[in-house]
């Protein structure tokens, strides 16, 4: 269950090499060439909602003196032309050529450039994809979502909540989600018993603009920043000190400690946020009662079932924090830490990042999709050859410390289950893997699939 990090693209030349050696290394990293839609969609990323996510981009220089002011020409469209990551809003399609200069305190100058082309959205798109035990929720930039997987609970929904959703989550027996209008609503089995599959408004609490599902109950952002909670029971400090130990809080009581969030993510029992200065905060279960500050300079967040974090940086590299039996953290290490963030192997040029079930995913900004952890039912989406070298714990079968390719290009979007794994190829095609029992990966539809699937297959909704 995780927070999506914003689309991004990156510069035809990767590197500037200009007078004095002062370079521009990776302006908009992401993908050459990036088609948009109107309104700043990437097309190559199936589609987003322009008032949520405007296009936005990462510059670093290097060289020079190390005082640098920025200038982008045109100004068309961005927030502001003098800095160095300002966002960009297209307002109608067609093509923009836009000059980045970089100038250090001795007046030594670099360029770079990229084309962005942007062109008019079709039909409904996926904007976001989110998996829970057995059953998975797409997103789409209609306000719709799609469901299916087990149904046992009622959480694939009746379809009744119309095209104005703004947030939607995937939890063990549930799904929880936001309207535009500020309300939350909930299937399946909640905080609430046994609802079924016609939504049930959570009570108490409007403004929502995001929602994340604990095992029973759920973590609500509010448009004004503030983070608010309910459930069932409260015996691992899901709600930090808004809960004495085991009340049954059926109404939200904000979380203490936070303040400015942007966005959230949670695992069964413990949640992530990050505020708008960059600072990511944990709390819950194995991280404690109270909020605590991890790191500085986040871009994104997720939170595994099983109590592990993902961290993704603004340089584009991730961190990893919590429970490690299975080698979920990719630090190449199997031991535990609730208390500092490690560095995940191999990761750079990070865009995106999603926490399973002691299962972690990372999207590069080339489109290729990364695991580590659990190889349990497939969940890693690799081969038996790639597998060959991973280590074997007698009971829980094989893990890889550091994460490996799987072999799915143009990868836009990602979602981690607890036994399953999905992602969103940039043509909006869906690809899954992992545990099939309920048919978490076959759309449900008639098609014939294994009860355990170890490499990406493409999702057959029968249209």
């Amino acid at each position: 269950m995780r927070q999506p990090a914003p689309w991004a693209i990156r510069s035809q030349h990767l590197w500037a090499v200009l007078i004095h050696r002062l370079l521009v290394s990776d302006i908009l990293p992401g993908r050459s060439d990036a088609r948009l839609c109107a309104d700043a969609v990437p097309s190559w990323a199936v589609g987003a909602r322009s008032v949520v996510r405007p296009l936005s981009w990462h510059v670093a220089p290097i060289g020079g003196d190390g005082t640098y002011t920025y200038g982008w020409s045109p100004a068309t469209g961005l927030s502001d032309p003098k800095a160095a990551n300002p966002v960009f809003t297209a307002s109608a399609a067609g093509s923009l050529t836009f000059i980045l200069t970089v100038t250090d305190g001795q007046e030594t100058t670099a360029s770079d450039g990229v084309v962005i082309t942007v062109v008019e959205a079709a039909s409904a798109r996926i904007v976001d994809v989110d998996s829970g035990l057995w059953h998975n929720v797409l997103s789409l930039d209609d306000g719709t979502i799609r469901t299916w997987g087990y149904n046992n609970h009622g959480q694939l929904g009746d379809g009744s909540l119309g095209d104005d959703i703004v947030s939607a989550d995937a939890g063990s027996l549930s799904t929880l989600v936001a309207k535009a209008d500020g309300t939350a609503w909930v299937f399946g089995f909640s905080a609430f018993g046994q609802l079924g599959a016609a939504p049930v408004h959570v009570p108490g609490i409007s403004d929502v603009v995001q929602v994340g599902t604990l095992t029973a109950g759920g973590i609500l952002l509010k448009g004004d920043g503030t983070v608010w909670g309910f459930i069932q029971s409260h015996g691992n400090c899901e709600l930090a000190g808004g809960a004495a130990y085991g009340d049954a809080v059926l109404e939200p009581v904000q979380i203490p400690g936070l303040a400015d969030v942007t966005t959230i993510a949670t695992g069964e029992h413990h949640a992530v946020a990050l505020d708008s200065t960059g600072t990511a905060w944990v709390w819950g279960w194995v991280f404690g009662c109270t909020p605590w500050a991890v790191l500085d300079n986040v871009t994104a967040v997720a939170a595994g079932t099983s109590g592990h974090c993902l961290f993704l940086l603004d340089d584009g590299t991730v961190l990893a924090m919590g429970f490690n039996l299975m080698a979920q953290l990719g630090n190449g290490t199997r031991t535990s830490n609730y208390n500092t963030a490690t560095q995940v192997i191999g990761m750079t040029n990070v865009v995106d990042i999603a926490a399973g079930d002691r299962h972690s995913m990372f999207l590069k900004s080339d489109g290729t999709l990364w695991t580590c952890g659990w190889a349990r039912n497939g969940r890693l989406g690799l081969s038996d050859d790639v597998l060959a070298a991973a280590g074997n714990d007698l009971l829980y079968g094989k893990y890889l410390t550091v994460p490996k390719q799987v072999g799915l290009a143009d990868v836009a979007a990602i979602g981690g289950g607890q036994t399953h794994s999905v992602a969103v190829q940039g043509d909006g095609t869906v690809w899954a893997w992992g545990y099939n029992t309920y048919e978490q990966l076959s759309g449900g539809t008639s098609t014939s699939l294994p009860d355990a699937v170890a490499t990406p297959v493409q999702i057959d909704f029968g249209e």
